[in-house]
């Protein structure tokens, strides 16, 4: 498991130990926050549910943080803003950026949104409403794509709905199948029948996006600063870019893989190596390489695959592959 899943496991569980297991919603706005992985990334990790996530680390999975005069007051304060026709679409809009119960809290504390209206002393909605609109029935499904992947089943959204967004039946009833609807969200389905297999390479664009989001300069900045570490300018003037640098981490980390699944380790050789196989100076190609390392290098030297101590190094079979095409070519004036 990676450190980021880790330590995101560990702030949930002292989340759990302060305020009670968080809902979905919760634990994505902490999350988000703090840089920590949200609801969707921890579930696939761990291959479970929130519900058996919750109950692994010993805690009850009910949301209890609020009260029922928490909810009673909440409403209050909403509609003396709004005024006491107050729907729920309304006190929704009210709670943003507050601390107060939502509407899944009402009802489960209040038996039903109504009743909660009732002990306020305001009045009752009608019970009939509107029907949901196109935009928020797909855009229930497009917000239960970002916490569990774009291919999960009804009964997943149920599970992770907590009656927060439209129950999955009023999906049915307007599309005849949650397939039918991801559909008008291009969102991958299951088949009927059974779970239809993402296309061949489709993870790979998904976890490279994953990657190259969570390794930018932007990112490494705001990190730095929570964890008080060296700032990028640090790591530039050490490196030379953040690219570089970068880089580098990546290759060893790539050895440290290969070491636990049992590999063989990655052959990377020097400029000496290189040197030999072009028939030219190592001091030229230490320095071609070095220039390479620029984000602004024009030349056609090849770039080295890691940077150790300040020296470039090169895998092996691709050096060997551009000495053979290259020899005797010289490359300090690139």
């Amino acid at each position: 498991m990676s450190k980021r899943f880790e330590e995101s496991i560990e702030r949930l569980q002292e989340y759990a130990r302060e305020h009670g297991w968080p809902t979905v919603q919760q634990w994505n706005s902490f999350a988000k926050k703090q840089g920590l992985l949200q609801t969707g990334a921890i579930l696939r990790f761990t291959k479970k549910s929130w519900r058996q996530i919750c109950e692994q680390y010993g805690f009850p999975f009910t949301f209890n943080r609020y009260t029922k005069n928490d909810c009673i007051a909440a409403i209050i304060e909403a509609a003396s803003v709004v005024g006491s026709s107050l729907t729920k679409i309304q006190y929704e809009e009210f709670r943003k950026g507050k601390d107060l119960p939502s509407i899944s809290n009402i009802n489960t504390l209040c038996t039903g949104w109504n009743a909660a209206k009732r002990e306020a002393g305001l009045e009752e909605n009608q019970t009939a409403k509107m029907p949901y609109t196109d935009e928020e029935l797909l855009g229930a499904l497009s917000a239960a794509a970002k916490d569990l992947g774009e291919k999960f089943s009804y009964l997943q959204y149920q599970e992770w709905n907590n009656g927060e967004y439209p129950h999955y039946l009023s999906i049915l009833n307007r599309y005849g199948s949650i397939e039918e609807a991801k559909k008008r969200r291009d969102l991958p389905s299951f088949k009927v029948g059974g779970q239809e297999k993402y296309p061949d390479g489709y993870w790979k664009e998904a976890l490279k996006k994953f990657v190259i989001q969570n390794i930018s300069r932007d990112d490494y900045e705001a990190w730095a600063r929570k964890n008080t570490a060296p700032s990028v300018q640090v790591i530039y003037d050490d490196k030379g870019s953040y690219e570089a640098a970068v880089l580098e981490i990546l290759l060893e980390h790539v050895e440290y893989l290969k070491r636990k699944r049992g590999d063989a380790p990655l052959d990377l050789i020097g400029a000496s190596a290189f040197a030999e196989m072009l028939g030219t100076s190592h001091q030229n190609v230490n320095r071609a390489g070095k220039l390479s390392l620029n984000p602004k290098y024009r030349g056609s030297f090849l770039h080295p695959d890691a940077v150790f101590e300040g020296r470039p190094l090169w895998i092996r079979g691709k050096a060997e592959k551009f000495a053979a095409a290259r020899r005797g070519t010289t490359y300090h004036d690139e």
